[in-house]
């Protein structure tokens, strides 16, 4: 996953998906009713433990494709996280 920010400065962070360990999302009540929200993102990675994505439109099926997505990165390079053990 790479996360690109900035007006006129531009950085860029990227997240192996393979490290990603969880994925959730927070929604305030108008949030909700707009179908919106923000997706949280914590992985492995030492430099960007914790992401959010904000004002994600289909927020819960966003988290599930990266979740999904990340356990197929995890089962094509045969990487386990701690809770699979």
């Amino acid at each position: 996953m790479m996360y690109e920010f900035g007006l006129i400065g531009k950085t860029t962070e990227e997240i192996e998906l393979y490290r990603v360990t969880d994925v959730g999302v927070k929604q305030h009540p108008l949030e909700r009713i707009t179908g919106i929200g923000d997706i949280y993102i914590a992985s492995g990675d030492a430099s960007a433990p914790t992401k959010y994505l904000h004002n994600v439109s289909e927020p819960e099926r966003v988290k599930d494709l990266i979740r999904e997505a990340a356990r197929q990165e995890r089962e094509r390079r045969r990487v386990m996280v701690r809770e699979d053990f």
